[in-house]
């Protein structure tokens, strides 16, 4: 599909073309959608972008902006889905002078 509300299977679509019965089964906004939302989301997304939902995908944490992903996490309870996997690493020292 060339553009986003052209996809028949999608909300977006049912919004702008569906018949009542189709929008039926949306639930309303739970704010105002922005302005320019068809713009939005026929823009292709960055690279910045599509990594930061695949992270957010694979370690199952909230998505948004950092201050939202950080105040939901820590509501959930998912502050470690924010944090790298594993065990912090050990810092090397520096190897000792010789004498």
């Amino acid at each position: 599909m060339a553009r986003a509300e052209d996809w028949r299977w999608c909300s977006l679509w049912r919004r702008r073309s569906g018949d009542d019965e189709a929008r039926a089964i949306l639930s309303d906004w739970p704010v105002d959608p922005p302005r320019d939302w068809l713009r939005t989301v026929n823009r292709p997304q960055s690279r910045a972008e599509l990594e930061a939902v695949r992270r957010a995908v694979q370690r199952n944490s909230p998505f948004g902006s950092t201050a939202w992903t950080t105040r939901t996490a820590t509501r959930l309870g998912l502050e470690h889905t924010l944090r790298p996997r594993g065990r912090p690493r050990k810092s090397r020292r520096p190897p000792a002078e010789s004498a």
